[in-house]
């Protein structure tokens, strides 16, 4: 059966975050992060299921941010429902996902190449997502990513090989159910 246009879909995530956070979290919502430089740049994270464990890899997420920190804070997992339009949703699990992703960075590079200037610093994924999601009214983005874990961290794995599975949702004060929002872990 096929989704109509506007349709809802409900996903659960989870964000890992300091015991600190709890209750403006609960009471204010998620911040969502601005100029975000890597993945699929701003919004609120969400680790999902896919390929790993979500509720695993978002504690294990917050623990590695702590160390990265040198915090004394102890960390903890949210969980929220996510109210995903189905017609501002980019799935680069999926096929069509990525070819639509693919197809929009082949335009932005044939502009800049019509106009015959490089962009002024390195052009990465976060920049073409900042401006597929305006361009396209994107606000939420599905993907699986590598995230260094742990070990991995300490020992500078470097891996194209995807670990995770994640949600960037934009406009979390509209699009996460404020009342579903709880600690898990």
């Amino acid at each position: 059966m096929a989704l109509e246009t506007g349709e809802i879909i409900p996903t659960t995530g989870h964000h890992g975050t300091y015991e600190k956070n709890i209750d403006s979290i609960i009471e204010n919502g998620f911040w969502e992060s601005e100029d975000h430089n890597e993945w699929f740049g701003d919004g609120v994270y969400f680790f999902v299921p896919g390929l790993n464990e979500p509720v695993a890899s978002a504690k294990q997420y917050a623990e590695d941010t702590k160390q990265r920190d040198k915090s004394e804070d102890p960390t903890c997992v949210m969980e929220a429902i996510i109210n995903v339009k189905n017609d501002s949703f980019l799935d680069l699990t999926q096929y069509d996902g990525l070819q639509l992703f693919n197809s929009f960075r082949d335009e932005v590079l044939a502009k800049i190449e019509l106009i015959g200037k490089k962009p002024s610093s390195t052009f990465e994924d976060h920049d073409l997502m900042k401006n597929m999601r305006k361009e396209l009214g994107i606000e939420f983005v599905k993907g699986n990513v590598y995230i260094r874990f742990g070990i991995q961290r300490i020992a500078r794995l470097q891996s194209r090989i995807p670990n995770v599975t994640i949600f960037v949702v934009n406009n979390s004060e509209e699009n996460i159910e404020k009342a579903s929002i709880k600690r898990v872990s």
